[in-house]
């Protein structure tokens, strides 16, 4: 596939390289800052819980989940926040676990949906899922946020 593969997210423009790359350091001093350390940190199943509840309270009418491939006993684990017809709960599910694996933001479409899950720490994923409708880019930046949440809090 080319640099521009929808199916995972990735595009030209930065999504899926790491953030020291995208962005022009020239005014940082240290370029060690933690901002652009790589933590292996996962978020904890606490942080993902609230990260999901702030999303749905956000973005009442989607439904919001998170994955993380280090759960409780060492098995790979996914939330929902509520209950989803079958096909729904699955392609979200899909969504999450893609990006928990491969730490780069994952769209996935149908005729009737779209999913979006985005990495929220290391093998950890966070994202929604909405049916019916676009989401406008403020519901996106909501995403986003949610997301950076998760990633913030692994790495205190």
């Amino acid at each position: 596939m080319s640099e521009t593969e929808t199916g995972t997210g990735r595009q030209a423009f930065g999504l899926g390289r790491p953030l020291q790359e995208v962005l022009d350091r020239g005014h940082v001093e240290d370029p060690a800052h933690p901002l652009f350390a790589v933590t292996d940190e996962a978020p904890t199943m606490e942080t993902l819980d609230a990260a999901m509840a702030l999303g749905a309270t956000c973005l009442a009418e989607d439904t919001w989940g998170w994955s993380s491939l280090r759960g409780e006993g060492g098995s790979a684990v996914t939330r929902l926040s509520r209950n989803a017809e079958l096909d729904a709960a699955w392609s979200l599910a899909d969504a999450l676990r893609q990006a928990a694996v491969s730490q780069v933001p994952v769209v996935s479409n149908d005729r009737t949906s779209v999913c979006i899950a985005l990495p929220a720490g290391a093998g950890a994923a966070i994202g929604v899922r909405r049916a019916g409708r676009r989401l406008t880019s403020r519901d996106q930046l909501v995403v986003q946020s949610v997301a950076a949440v998760c990633v913030l809090a692994a790495g205190s």
